[in-house]
């Protein structure tokens, strides 16, 4: 047996790790789902399916998660070390500042016969250890303004990955809910019988693809006691009936009648049943 994969999908509501077998949109062998591939697949949590982007793929869970984990620290991280730059960058700055307004004030007092002594004055202060410190300066600004691109590149991330199921794009709609019948779309459904040209072989198909064999012998279509000697059986699913009911008609036209369409599930239910009776004489 095939080990399980996991994906780290990014919802409406922030990312999620699920098992790779909840994407129903675009249906293909596990191994060709990509990193950055859009899905419509199942959310935990919400009804109906939901489109989102695969950011991560892997056979254990718990790496994904912890790349979840990892992404949102990362955003605190960045957030935090580019405000403690930027307050101490601030900070020397505006010392710098401060004295080169003080030295500047100086200059415009003196008179032009104290040029000289002016220009070694200022030369002294404003030595190897200013010009090396205002380089440390220079660095510092470079950091806090490649940190600041860093947040703001990460940020961006994060909310084009939150917002992406409910951007418009040209063909569908996102966010699109999509029912199901225990698991399985309309158009699931009706690819299965695709190929079934008669009534019974169809109708057949789409209970054993909804239903299990113990569900179908155990259960009746309408729920009620059909012989007064026996207790009624439990009511089938409404609506996956309903559905079945819909795709014979659409495959095989309009005129075929609900009462033809239960006896042909009432068919499948009797030769169940036989087939149990038989396996436990």
């Amino acid at each position: 047996m095939s080990a399980k994969l996991y994906v780290l999908i990014s919802w409406p509501d922030g990312s999620r790790v699920i098992n790779i077998e909840n994407i129903k949109e675009p249906r293909k062998p596990f191994h060709l789902y990509a990193v950055g591939e859009q899905v419509l697949a199942r959310c935990p949590g919400f009804s109906g399916l939901y489109w989102g982007m695969v950011e991560g793929i892997s056979e254990h869970k718990d790496v994904l998660e912890k790349k979840l984990l990892e992404d949102r620290q990362l955003l605190e991280k960045l957030n935090y070390v580019a405000l403690a730059m930027k307050r101490k960058s601030d900070g020397i700055l505006s010392q710098c500042q401060q004295h080169i307004c003080l030295n500047s004030c100086e200059e415009r007092k003196l008179d032009a016969s104290q040029e000289t002594d002016d220009f070694e004055r200022v030369e002294k202060n404003f030595g190897p250890g200013e010009m090396e410190r205002a380089e440390k300066i220079e660095q510092l600004e470079r950091m806090v303004l490649d940190l600041q691109q860093d947040v703001l590149s990460l940020k961006k991330k994060v909310q084009r990955l939150e917002s992406l199921s409910f951007q418009e794009e040209p063909h569908r709609q996102p966010c699109e809910v999509v029912e199901l019948f225990n698991g399985y779309t309309k158009e699931q459904l009706k690819e299965t019988i695709r190929f079934d040209q008669k009534i019974s072989t169809a109708c057949k198909t789409l209970l054993y693809k909804l239903f299990t064999s113990d569900y179908i012998q155990s259960h009746s279509i309408t729920g009620r006691r059909g012989n007064t000697f026996r207790e009624a059986k439990p009511m089938m699913d409404e609506r996956c009936i309903k559905i079945i009911r819909v795709l014979l008609k659409q495959k095989f036209g309009d005129h075929l009648s609900d009462t033809v369409i239960t006896e042909k599930i009432q068919n499948v239910q009797k030769a169940l049943r036989q087939k149990f009776k038989t396996e436990c004489l």
